[in-house]
């Protein structure tokens, strides 16, 4: 719940329509980093707020 309240705050301090990408782990096989439900937001510099994972799909959607 942490992490939504950060992301929650990032939002607020965002300019109104400056573009973001809410990311949001919807299904998981197997053991993970993170559960179903975890968020991360991206900014259009490339700033991530949250963790969606150890490491690799953090940086892959930072560059989407």
């Amino acid at each position: 719940m942490e992490n939504l309240h950060r992301i929650i705050q990032t939002l607020r301090r965002m300019e109104r329509n400056e573009p973001a990408m809410l990311a949001t782990i919807i299904h998981v096989e197997g053991s993970a980093y993170r559960k179903e439900g975890t968020t991360m937001l991206v900014d259009k510099k490339g700033m991530m707020t949250g963790v969606l994972s150890g490491g690799c799909w953090s940086r892959i959607l930072q560059r989407e």
